[in-house]
């Protein structure tokens, strides 16, 4: 099959940015000819097999977060990284023959899920550093600074490598934003997620079960800690198997444009 991929510019500052990039170049790596189509004319990874462009015809995934069909495709796959409506504020116009994919059965749970766990376990881990302070996070949350922590942002630290450093040296990684993939990077570190914010109903059903903390009662950090110990793991797992799963999907997907 052909696709075309409908993304932002590249930047693994944001997990869905890097994700429709990533997503363009397992496709083309699969067999199927895939371009994406930067639509704010951004770059894209050189690394990734990501041409960019518009095959006329082709497939086009769209995210979540684009509400209607700019390129005009008669083939529509709408790939739900975040719940419907939640970032842009406005809600998907769903096209009659629109094929439904959602990243995680926490955003929609009646449509196939490809989900891909966006870090790095070789770059996050726990390295056995002292853990002199805690640090926060904001993210797509809303909050205010914390004192005497360690503020993590988009832009800072400028690395990947120094974020996991600072994550090995915090005890508590304290978060605003419960859908971040910074989150998972704490727990690959070592750090306790405390929710600043209480999550959706809808989290409490995920993978890799209650991950994150949001007291301090230390009967609720010993049962996380121990349900974080298989998390790892399960990340490598989730890795090594998304292009057989991607290969099932566009099967479906394929089967799904050929009875139209």
């Amino acid at each position: 099959m052909k696709f075309t991929v409908y993304a932002p510019f590249y930047t693994d500052k944001s997990g869905g940015h890097w994700y429709l990039h990533f997503l363009c170049d397992q496709l083309n790596r699969i067999g199927h000819e895939t371009v994406i189509y930067v639509y704010d004319g951004g770059p894209t990874n050189p690394d990734f097999i990501a041409p960019q462009g518009h095959i006329k015809g082709s497939v086009v995934i769209y995210p979540e977060t684009i509400a209607d069909n700019p390129l005009q495709a008669n083939k529509v796959v709408r790939y739900l990284l975040n719940k419907d409506g939640l970032l842009k504020g406005k809600k998907i116009v769903w096209g009659n023959t629109d094929f439904p994919l959602s990243f995680a059965k926490e955003y929609r749970d009646d449509c196939d899920i490809l989900g891909y766990d966006i870090c790095d376990p070789h770059t996050f881990y726990d390295m056995g550093l002292d853990r002199t302070y805690n640090s926060f996070y904001v993210g797509k949350g809303e909050g205010n600074p914390l004192l005497n922590c360690v503020e993590i942002t988009r832009q800072f630290p400028a690395e990947k490598a120094e974020l996991a450093k600072i994550l090995n040296k915090s005890r508590i990684f304290f978060s605003y934003d419960c859908c971040s993939a910074t989150n998972l990077d704490a727990v690959l570190c070592g750090a306790m997620p405390y929710f600043l914010t209480k999550p959706p109903k809808e989290l409490y059903k995920n993978t890799y079960g209650k991950f994150w903390i949001e007291s301090l009662d230390p009967q609720e950090i010993a049962q996380a800690k121990e349900n974080n110990k298989h998390i790892r793991q399960q990340v490598i797992e989730n890795q090594k198997t998304f292009q057989e799963r991607l290969a099932k999907i566009v099967d479906k997907i394929e089967a799904h444009f050929k009875e139209l």
